[in-house]
């Protein structure tokens, strides 16, 4: 399908279980992927967008369903991506720009074969389940402008070893459930930023150690 450059919206559920389409270009002209867009659209293996995008906002539900799309750069253009964005459980890889200064809740929440995620320099909060159950993922960065790791952000990432918090971090808080069932972590030193870990944060990370946990004085 090729959609002309004159489109500047495309509506709800536009292509929605386009069980066939393998490969879509988003023009330059559009500003949204709006819910629930590509959702399963199970042999979509590629989507590209021309640049200069105008894209703003990645919309819920948009690619959950979208069982061969395994890689996805998102434009530079993008300052959002709403709860429930992915749950692809074949992406390995998502490239998410500085622009970004937010991430809904359940955004990335089941894409179990992703490897590799990079949270942009502009976000405060990690949402609640934002990762949740993401069993490949190795390790996270957590930049130092984010203030608040919420419930369950981390939660059964169970091949995690590794977390690291950028220097000067301003982290305060850090909730109930965030990292749970994350039994590969080996290794996690709390940023002296911290004012509160709540209940069950770091539950059955079956790895740590007394001494390989730690709080920065």
């Amino acid at each position: 399908i090729t959609i002309p450059s004159s489109v500047t919206s495309i509506g709800i559920a536009a292509f929605r279980s386009c069980s066939s389409l393998e490969q879509i270009t988003i023009p330059s002209s559009v500003t949204k992927i709006d819910d629930l867009l590509f959702f399963d659209c199970s042999s979509l293996e590629k989507v590209l967008f021309e640049s200069p995008s105008s894209i703003k906002s990645i919309g819920i539900n948009s690619f959950i369903s979208c069982l061969s799309l395994t890689e996805i750069e998102i434009p530079p253009s993008v300052t959002g991506i709403k709860e429930q964005a992915y749950d692809c459980h074949t992406l390995r890889k998502i490239y998410i720009p500085a622009s970004v200064v937010s991430i809904g809740s359940l955004a990335f929440e089941h894409c179990s074969s992703l490897i590799e995620i990079k949270i942009p320099p502009s976000l405060f909060i990690i949402q609640q389940s934002t990762c949740n159950e993401c069993i490949s993922l190795r390790e996270i960065t957590i930049p130092s402008n984010v203030k608040e790791i919420q419930s369950s952000a981390f939660k059964k990432c169970s091949s995690l070893r590794q977390i690291t918090f950028e220097s000067h971090s301003l982290l305060i808080k850090i909730c109930d459930w965030a990292f749970d069932d994350c039994s590969s972590l080996l290794q996690v030193t709390i940023p002296s930023s911290v004012k509160s870990i709540f209940e069950f944060a770091f539950h059955n990370c079956k790895s740590l150690t007394k001494d390989s946990f730690q709080l920065n004085s």
